[in-house]
């Protein structure tokens, strides 16, 4: 390591832990008062804030809120969530403002998430949406890159951890088809979490404008090729609960089933309906497995970049193939017999 790549961060490899990254931005709370005032937008004078506050909702609900600090005369609250490994769901947002209704509905609340980029993220109601690039700024600002001083040398030790990471996003956003090399790769699966998690917020804003009731799920059960599955409910045909999954290079239309006369109806089914089509298909077998796929395609083929974009419009363009020439069809016939 030449002094220049010298870092605290990466030579005790906490640069990628999301609870390394929240507490610099509690420390910045702690000792910064130009950070209430021009990140958090607020003049108030706070107490120690507080990190990964636990709370309680009901006896099987729980939730945990990243940052929280209370203002000296109890009257505001700030929560700031803290998302280095994907980007915010819908459902995370709504928990978190059931949590403050619940247990600050008496308080001002200044509620803000930060990320790795604020375009992917939904307007929700009441929230400052900020990415790491709007945090490199606000150092760039206010502390010098170039000072022997201890705390300088921290953050500026912090602000080139963070900013390596952010201009590396900024190159894969473009284009991430080189992730797809070697899955094994911690660095590589780290960053195809993260877009699979964008690609996550554009599906559901997708399904929700097109009235789609659907489930999705980023490495569900932590896969150690990362994935994401895509569940409709209107695909669960008889308790043969169907989806699209994408895993590697490969795209396929799923099953969580261990029916297999109806695997291989739907199967059968499958083939006529897309006897035109390059699939492939999964071949019969006398073991029963509960999950395993119907059909897949590649999803680079001889392309070798690839983006959220791409992604999102592959997987949209297979659902409505999916949907309207095999489940749609197939449930109109089942019925009428």
């Amino acid at each position: 390591m030449t002094l220049k790549s010298f870092n605290f961060f990466k030579i005790l490899e906490k640069d990628n832990k999301e609870l390394v990254h929240s507490a610099f931005l509690k420390h910045l709370m702690e000792f910064d008062k130009t950070f209430y005032t021009e990140f958090i937008k607020t003049e108030k004078n706070f107490l120690e804030p507080k990190l990964e506050k636990q709370y309680s909702l009901s006896k099987k609900e729980k939730g945990r809120l990243d940052i929280v600090a209370i203002s000296e005369d109890n009257s505001t609250l700030v929560v700031f969530e803290n998302k280095f490994k994907s980007f915010p769901y819908r459902e995370q947002i709504l928990l978190y403002d059931k949590i403050l209704k619940k247990h600050h509905k008496d308080k001002i609340i200044i509620k803000l998430l930060i990320c790795f980029d604020k375009r992917f993220v939904e307007n929700y109601p009441g929230w400052i949406i900020a990415d790491y690039g709007d945090l490199l700024l606000f150092i760039e600002k206010h502390y010098s890159m170039h000072s022997q001083e201890d705390h300088s040398i921290f953050v500026r030790h912090y602000y080139n951890a963070l900013s390596d990471y952010f201009q590396k996003y900024r190159k894969l956003e473009q284009d991430f088809g080189e992730l797809f090399s070697d899955l094994s790769n911690d660095t590589n699966k780290f960053w195809l979490k993260l877009f699979y998690s964008a690609l996550k917020v554009r599906l559901e804003s997708y399904m929700a404008k097109n009235d789609i009731d659907a489930d999705i799920y980023v490495n569900n059960g932590n896969t150690t090729v990362p994935l994401i599955n895509i569940v409709p409910k209107a695909w669960n045909i008889e308790d043969n609960e169907l989806l699209i999954q994408m895993q590697g290079n490969d795209i396929k239309f799923y099953s969580h089933s261990k029916n297999i006369f109806f695997l291989s109806d739907i199967k059968g089914f499958a083939q006529k309906q897309f006897s035109d089509m390059p699939y492939e298909y999964k071949r019969e077998t006398k073991r029963q497995s509960k999950t395993q796929f119907i059909l897949k395609t590649k999803l680079l083929h001889d392309r070798t970049s690839i983006n959220v974009d791409y992604l999102f419009n592959h997987i949209v363009r297979f659902y409505i193939r999916l949907n309207e020439n095999v489940i749609l069809r197939y449930v109109q016939t089942k019925t009428s017999n």
